[in-house]
Order: C-alpha cells, then structure tokens, then sequence
C-alpha cells in the first residue's frame, strides 16, 4: 500500500498550525539553536538553468501558478546550494519532494510542463545519489518518464538536466 500525499497534502500547513507547540514545548533548546545549514555556490550551469526556469515560469499564461512555481524552484535551488555542501547526508535529496506545496503536486498530476521541468531539475538531485542500491537509475528514470510527457516545446527547459543525466551536450 502506498502512503499518498492527499493524506497530508500540504506540510507547510502542518508545521505552521504547530509552530507555537513546537518552538515553545519540549523541543525549544533544539528549536532556539542558531541552524543554519552549510550552503555551497551552485555551478554556472545549474545557476543558468535556475535563472531559464525562472524565466519560463514568470512568462506564462496561468498566472495564478506562478507563486507556487517560484517557490518550488526557489526550494530545489536551496536544496541544491545544501546537498552540494553536505553531500554525505543522502536524506537531504528527499527533503524537497516532501516539502513542495500541494498546488505543485496537483500540477504534476496533470502532467503540466513546468511542474515536470522543474522536477526534471529534481532527477537530477536524485542521480547524484545513483551510487546506492535503493537509489541506482531512478534520476534517469525520472527524467526519461518527463522527457516522454513534455511536449516538443518545452524539451529546452530540461537541457541542464538531460545534459548532466545523459551525458550529453544540450
């Protein structure tokens, strides 16, 4: 049986209708620690893809998509700046699908374009752990199940992804 994200479908929800409880009960000398995870400057070409994806986003038609795209990018990017910091901790690549919003997942769900671009941007977070058992050909597959789902149109928005994952020059 598989565990669905409509059974919480939005964390953020969650952690913010607990924030007093947490921040104030049990955990506060964890919580009132100064945390700030080690971040590392992102490589030009991912940089580039970030800023292309962005780009995409602010020129589309459906503007009441545009927050929850800007902020599911905006979150991979950190996730990106931290993994490449602490790369050791494998559990930091799977922080950012459990984090995104619900409007995001819906969109995945109806296959739009650039929910699939930006997570084509996720696979390849996702093969950089490739290394492992539970972890090996599942970026590729990821990113080959977009590739098959966008259309023609939008095959530039995931050059960096396919270009890191395949090996291949965009």
């Amino acid at each position: 049986m598989a565990i669905s994200r409509e059974l919480n479908p939005d964390p953020s929800l969650v952690l913010n209708a607990a924030k007093d409880s947490i921040l104030g009960g049990r955990l506060q000398s964890f919580t009132s620690r100064n945390w700030h995870p080690r971040k590392a400057p992102l490589e030009p070409d991912l940089e580039a893809s970030f800023k292309r994806l962005n780009e995409w986003n602010e020129k589309m038609i459906d503007i009441s998509l545009q927050a929850a795209y800007r902020s599911s990018i905006r979150d991979l990017r950190r996730a990106f700046e931290t993994f490449s910091a602490i790369s050791q901790d494998l559990g930091l690549v799977f922080v950012w699908p459990c984090a995104v919003q619900n409007k995001f997942i819906v969109q995945l769900k109806m296959k739009r374009p650039m929910a699939l671009a930006i997570l084509a941007h996720y696979a390849v977070l996702l093969h950089s752990i490739s290394g492992h058992w539970w972890s090996n050909g599942r970026g590729s597959q990821l990113l080959e199940a977009i590739c098959q789902e966008l259309p023609s149109t939008w095959q530039l928005a995931v050059s960096w992804p396919k270009q890191v994952i395949r090996g291949t020059s965009p």
